[in-house]
This record gives structure tokens, sequence and C-alpha cells, in this order.
């Protein structure tokens, strides 16, 4: 009869043996109970009536809209001007110490639970993990899981890096970026996080790069991340002064000295 279903060639079409009636916004149907601003969204589907269905539409809050935009846009124009300033052993701080230098400035390697302490207190810890994490997506990482459980890793790399002159303004780099990386839902952490590390990675060692001879500055990509060994064992620790110096030479601008790790 009239009624036989026919299927349209162009549009998926239904039954029009039956109406439905389809309403928006409707505070009778479902009831907001809390809009995210705790973290949560809640919603109250008592209101809805047996057969029926609901499409919710969300977005992000105002706050969480700008800390987007902010992870999206790092400021790397005032990253760039922070490293410029940098010497080669600051960025052996920023970069690399192993947990025994680290701890005679007062910071030991970050141990991540389920995973262990990272080979370096700098940086150039996390990159391997992050490396590992990234093409695989792999969110269930023992790295990934501390970071949406908790801000200690963001805490630990700011207040590391603050504690020393070179790097001071580095850590304030780090710190506006993390606020609004507190800002975002916790499971996004990771992503962005990621993103902020290796932005600060490549500019400190393209600062590296550029403070070295022509040599290596200008040679293969081969040549620079041998020259960047210079660099990881290069540091100044108070527990390996150098010997003392003959009182007809100038004394060494830093203290303690640089002196090449074994």
């Amino acid at each position: 009869g009239s009624d036989k279903f026919a299927k349209d060639e162009h549009v998926i079409n239904g039954l029009n043996c039956w109406q439905a009636e389809v309403s928006s916004g409707s505070a009778d149907l479902v009831k907001i109970i809390s809009d995210g601003s705790d973290e949560s969204l809640r919603i109250d589907l008592d209101g809805l009536t047996p057969g029926s269905f609901i499409a919710v539409e969300i977005e992000p809050l105002e706050l969480c809209k700008e800390a987007f935009t902010s992870l999206r846009k790092l400021d790397t124009i005032q990253l760039n001007t922070v490293v410029t300033d940098m010497t080669l052993l600051d960025i052996h701080f920023a970069l690399f110490q192993c947990d025994q230098e680290g701890q005679e400035f007062g910071f030991g390697s970050y141990n991540v639970p389920g995973w262990g302490e990272l080979h370096y207190c700098g940086l150039a810890g996390l990159v391997p993990l992050l490396d590992r994490m990234r093409p695989a997506n792999d969110l269930g990482h023992p790295l990934a899981s501390n970071l949406r459980a908790g801000d200690w890793l963001l805490g630990y790399i700011t207040s590391r890096l603050a504690s020393q002159p070179g790097t001071a303004r580095l850590a304030a780099w780090f710190s506006s970026a993390f606020s609004s990386l507190k800002v975002v839902p916790r499971y996004l952490i990771p992503r962005y996080f990621d993103s902020t590390i290796m932005a600060a990675y490549g500019a400190l060692q393209q600062q590296s790069v550029s403070l070295m001879s022509p040599f290596i500055s200008t040679g293969s990509d081969f040549v620079q991340r041998l020259a960047m060994g210079s660099v990881i064992h290069t540091s100044a620790v108070p527990s390996a002064p150098l010997p003392p110096l003959s009182p007809a030479l100038s004394p060494p601008a830093s203290h303690p000295s640089p002196t090449l790790a074994a």
C-alpha cells in the first residue's frame, strides 16, 4: 500500500508511518548538574521518556580554549630569546646531568612510578621516552600515567631550572607554558607536555651547536651529534674541582670550574 517503504536514491530516508517530536535545549528533558567548571560534566536524564534519545553538544570552557590556543602556539620567540643568552654549561644543566651530579645541586633524577629513574635530570632524560610514546600513541606508558595523575614532573622541571641563575629565565618560560597545561583536561596533558618539552629541547640543541666552531655549527648532523657529547660530559660539579692553579694565572671565570667527566 501507500505505507510501504521505498528507499530514496539520493538521501537516507525513514519510515513515514510514525512521527518524532524534536526539541532543542529543553530543560524539561535534560538538566545540567555540572557544566564542567569543577572538572566534571554531569547531566540528569530522568526526564527522558522511554524510547527517546538525545544528542549532546559540548565545547571547552573559555579558560580551556585560551589554554589550548597558548599551547598550540607556544611563545617560541621568547624561548629563543631566553636560550640565546645561555652558555654551554647552562645548557648542560638544562638538558643533562646524571643523578649523582644532580644530587649535588639538590635535584636527583626524576623517578617515574612503574618505570624508574630517568637517565638524566634534565630534559634529555625525557626525550627517549617521549620518542617511544609518540609514534605508538602509547597513552598507557608510565610517564603518561604520571602526567595525568598530578603535576609533580612539571614542578620538578621548573624548580630545578629556577635553582640556577643561568637557567632561571628558561624556568620562567616553562612556568608560563605549564600554567596553561594545568588547565586542560588531564587526559590531554601528555600530548601537550610532549610538544612543550620538544620545543625547548630543539631550541637548546640549536643554541649548543651555534656556540661551537664553524666546522661543527655548519657541519653534518653526524658531526653535530658527536659534538653534543662534549656538552654531555663537561660540567661544573663542586665535588670535582680542578687542582690549584698557579698564582701567575688568572682565576677561572666560574666556580666550581668546568671539568670533563671520565
